[in-house]
């Protein structure tokens, strides 16, 4: 409504696809013109929308337009109307595509979600605002995982409901999939869900610990103490540096 863009991101089965699906819905209850695709080839993914739009997308000569024409008449179309576009999986559209949105962005107003699993800070996307779905309350996955259980015909302890949801990392798609494999008796080998933790504390332990190694070398004129030092400095400050130039969610292992 104020015809803006805006990326909504986060992990994968958080909910992102059932947001997008429902807003599009809730759009076209309230009367806009509302355009949902998913990742394809550039071309297919400009049909789709132009199609969805209502827009004519051959010549006279019954040949389908090529993809600058396709562009031109969709973006005419969404500057001319109060038309909204939904991207499911953005981040693997082609960087055609999404140069493309980049470019409509500009020119003037665009109506455009996006959706997308760690987007990467380029394209279109760097100059998007996002808005991250959090992990969901263990309330909240306590419910889905009970209503899952029953439609299966199961009866759940909560000495069982709160096993499996510790797996579950706040993720829905998880807790059904602990379910569904409770139901089938089978076992998750180091549970579902993996917490991530971010390598910069480790890095700048690391610095600060080859500095004081390389005084010390100073202090007692340990020369072996001093190389050692000084190398796992420079390589620590190295590692810093790079780690910094790369998108936050990068600098995380599993």
């Amino acid at each position: 409504m104020a015809r803006r863009a805006l990326c909504v991101y986060g992990e994968d089965g958080c909910g992102k696809s059932v947001l997008a699906s429902a807003l599009v819905q809730n759009l076209r209850d309230e009367g806009y013109l509302v355009a949902f695709c998913e990742p394809a080839t550039p071309k297919q993914m400009l049909i789709d929308i132009a199609e969805q739009f209502e827009l004519d997308t051959c010549t006279l000569e019954g040949k389908t337009l090529q993809i600058g024409a396709l562009k031109s008449l969709v973006e005419g179309f969404m500057f001319q109307n109060d038309a909204v576009l939904v991207i499911d999986d953005a981040h693997l559209c082609k960087l055609e595509f999404r140069n493309w949105l980049k470019k409509c962005r500009k020119r003037g107003r665009c109506n455009l979600l996006l959706v997308a699993t760690n987007p990467p800070m380029k394209d279109i996307f760097i100059g998007l605002p996002g808005l991250e779905l959090q992990p969901m309350s263990n309330k909240v996955i306590r419910e889905i995982m009970i209503s899952e259980a029953w439609n299966r015909g199961m009866e759940l302890s909560n000495a069982d409901v709160a096993r499996l949801l510790s797996n579950t990392g706040g993720n829905p798609t998880l807790a059904i999939r602990a379910i569904e494999t409770e139901y089938l008796g089978l076992e998750e080998e180091g549970g579902l869900h993996r917490r991530y933790g971010d390598l910069m504390p480790f890095v700048m332990f690391g610095t600060v610990f080859f500095v004081v190694v390389k005084f010390i070398g100073v202090g007692i004129s340990d020369r072996g103490l001093y190389i050692i030092g000084g190398i796992g400095g420079a390589v620590s400050i190295g590692m810093g540096r790079l780690m910094y130039s790369i998108p936050k969610d990068r600098r995380k292992i599993k």
